[in-house]
């Protein structure tokens, strides 16, 4: 995996999801903004794009990289790192919008879902 990290094409690919995650993502949380459930409706548009770009920034890069180097890199090594990622962006989202832990961890996890099935149908073209 180490080689393939070190590959232009990683790169190229790992620019691609982001832009791809960060679109998704927060199309998603705009769309979970309009539900009372998780009081996103008081919280202004721009603290929302920032907020969610900075979680991914900080996550992404991890997932893609980090993770991958250090670790052997399985599918079910992959479902484990998400779930990682999934906990730390929860645990930025609580401070960032006041919100509960299960609130934010219900929110990350909707959204890292979303942007998962968007990889798959875009795989799978």
């Amino acid at each position: 995996m180490k080689e393939f990290i070190c590959n232009k094409w990683y790169y190229f690919y790992f620019s691609i999801a982001f832009v791809v995650t960060i679109i998704v993502e927060t199309v998603i949380l705009f769309i979970l903004r309009n539900y009372s459930f998780f009081r996103l409706n008081e919280i202004d548009v721009q603290r929302i794009i920032f907020a969610w770009f900075f979680t991914s920034f900080s996550t992404l890069p991890y997932l893609w990289f980090v993770f991958p180097s250090i670790f052997w890199y399985g599918y079910l090594l992959h479902i484990f790192w998400e779930l990682i990622v999934i906990f730390i962006e929860s645990i930025i989202l609580k401070f960032v919008f006041d919100l509960s832990f299960s609130k934010s961890f219900i929110i990350s996890l909707i959204v890292n879902l979303a942007s998962y099935f968007v990889w798959i149908l875009i795989y799978s073209f």
